[in-house]
């Protein structure tokens, strides 16, 4: 039995709702090529050996309905192919209530150590990402899925942090990872009419990935990928066409041999 409202909490003491609801949800490993995603799909899977792995789907959204696709659970975890899961982490967590249909857990930056969403664990209610395209989007969920990564509404980021995401494998993928998240960095705000106070840790936070780490493998990768993020973001702010090709790996991959 699915619970769908919250007020199944006056009906029944806490522990029998847990109890109800807790489910052991399905976990998809979504890899594209990553150095590292051979690696980090071994130590999963010894882990948890009942994980999915969704491998080489052109296009993220593509990739993560693939991922919808694949499992039988109401709620599923979706890891990307360069996020190495904290030993700690269990999967255990429960959906309080089905108000919200997209939790992001906080994942560790293995080059510059900081933790926020980007990168993180993503915890999907199944039946709201198969039929992501039936959904009416509002402009700012349709921008983020466009431009960043498949967005199901309501949303909540979860102060968590469960996994490294060791993006710096390579120079290329040192490079690209750093070029997105700072386009998104320099951009989303304008188009997402942030509160200045995010704006401002948007702004630190684009800061830190254009500093050197020079002890960090392919850090020098890192910090050229994020200034030309911006620069990009900067020089397209209005020009919504050019920003979503950020989400286009052939097109990422040409720019980088050709830089």
């Amino acid at each position: 039995m699915l619970l769908n409202d919250v007020d199944i909490i006056a009906k029944f003491p806490l522990f029998v709702y847990l109890q109800l609801y807790m489910r052991d949800f399905n976990i998809v490993f979504v890899s594209y090529g990553e150095a590292n995603a051979e690696v980090n799909w071994a130590s999963l899977k010894s882990k948890r050996p009942n994980a999915i792995r969704v491998d080489k789907v052109s296009g993220i959204i593509n990739a993560y309905i693939k991922a919808a696709q694949s499992v039988s659970t109401a709620y599923f975890y979706l890891i990307d192919g360069d996020n190495q899961i904290l030993g700690d982490f269990e999967f255990d967590f429960n959906p309080f209530t089905q108000s919200y249909k997209t939790y992001i857990f906080k994942a560790r930056n293995a080059v510059n150590a900081l933790e926020y969403g980007y990168g993180g664990i993503k915890l999907y209610k199944t039946e709201s990402l198969l039929n992501y395209d039936k959904f009416n989007m509002s402009n700012e969920e349709r921008l983020m899925s466009d431009f960043d990564f498949p967005i199901v509404a309501p949303i909540k980021f979860l102060p968590y942090v469960a996994s490294v995401t060791k993006f710096n494998t390579s120079a290329y993928d040192a490079w690209k990872a750093a070029f997105r998240e700072c386009c998104k960095l320099q951009t989303l705000g304008r188009f997402l009419n942030l509160s200045g106070a995010q704006v401002a840790m948007d702004q630190k936070r684009l800061a830190i990935w254009k500093t050197l780490f020079k002890d960090q493998p392919y850090g020098e990768w890192v910090q050229i990928g994020a200034i030309e993020g911006e620069r990009y973001g900067k020089a397209h702010l209005d020009d919504l066409d050019m920003l979503k090709k950020i989400n286009n790996y052939a097109w990422l991959k040409s720019r980088f041999e050709n830089r």
